[in-house]
């Protein structure tokens, strides 16, 4: 079998054909294959970053034009841990809404690639939903919408009241 694989491969170089055996393909299939499912883990990993980059400002910039309403909540006796815990609360319902929007959103992405794949690829390719993957998601987006709540309540909450309520 050698023997013939080194013929051939002699006879066909002349031609500028390449001769791989069959494992030789696979492995440089999963090569690439591997390459792209990492490349995709790291998108997601981005993905994640830059949500949570945009949370933290969306919620700096609701509690900048909530301050005279905060600083007016801290005249009538609310203390600065239940300010840290409404921003907290706000990025909850925010980290919620886009929970429940990105998942519906994926899984609607992910049924018209699927509906696609038949006429662009010629085969069915089976649809396989993971409802770990689904949840990890939606669970990690609620987390960094948490997280990304820490900054903008810790400065409302240390917020002079004052100067607040002078604020237009």
């Amino acid at each position: 079998m050698e023997e013939l694989t080194a013929k051939l491969r002699q006879q066909l170089a002349n031609d500028g054909i390449l001769v791989r055996s069959f494992a030789e393909m696979r492995r440089q299939l999963d090569v690439l294959i591997n390459g792209v499912v990492g490349s995709l883990w790291g998108l997601l990993a981005i993905g994640f970053f830059v949500g949570g980059v945009a949370v933290s400002n969306t919620l700096m910039l609701n509690v900048l034009e909530q301050t005279r309403e905060l600083g007016l909540l801290r005249i009538i006796g609310m203390t600065p841990g239940q300010v840290r815990r409404l921003v907290f609360c706000e990025s909850l319902l925010l980290g919620l809404l886009g929970a429940l929007l990105g998942t519906l959103g994926g899984l609607t992405t992910a049924v018209v690639i699927h509906w696609c794949n038949e006429p662009v690829l010629g085969r069915a390719v089976p649809l396989e939903l993971h409802g770990w993957l689904v949840a990890a998601n939606a669970g990690g987006c609620l987390i960094i919408a948490v997280l990304a709540a820490w900054r903008p309540g810790v400065w409302a909450a240390r917020l002079n009241v004052l100067a607040a309520i002078a604020q237009d």
